[in-house]
């Protein structure tokens, strides 16, 4: 099978993010929804899919939406690490080597 686009996605919990987080990433996802936020941000069920792949900018887009740091370092370090989307999901593993945010 010939399949020209591939992304390794990084499936980690939630809690690699504040809950502030995850209610800025929501509203920027509302924005979006009209047309007017970060069109690489994606609910799903029980958290969120960023595919940073599809922004050079990923971390300014980030920052103008006051994600806080520790999140932002996260998702650095998962894509130094050769990760372009990642899902935080509700019911996926803590990654020990990552910030951790009781909720």
């Amino acid at each position: 099978m010939q399949v020209n686009e591939r992304y390794h996605v990084a499936v980690i919990s939630t809690g690699h993010m504040t809950e502030d987080d995850s209610q800025r990433l929501w509203e920027a996802w509302k924005k979006a929804e009209a047309g007017r936020g970060i069109f690489w941000v994606q609910q799903t069920e029980y958290g969120w899919l960023l595919r940073i792949s599809a922004s050079e900018g990923w971390r300014a887009e980030l920052l103008n939406v006051q994600i806080s740091p520790g999140t932002l370092d996260n998702i650095a370090a998962l894509e130094a690490a050769g990760f372009s989307w990642i899902w935080f999901e509700r019911d996926a593993d803590r990654v020990d080597t990552l910030a951790w945010q009781e909720w």
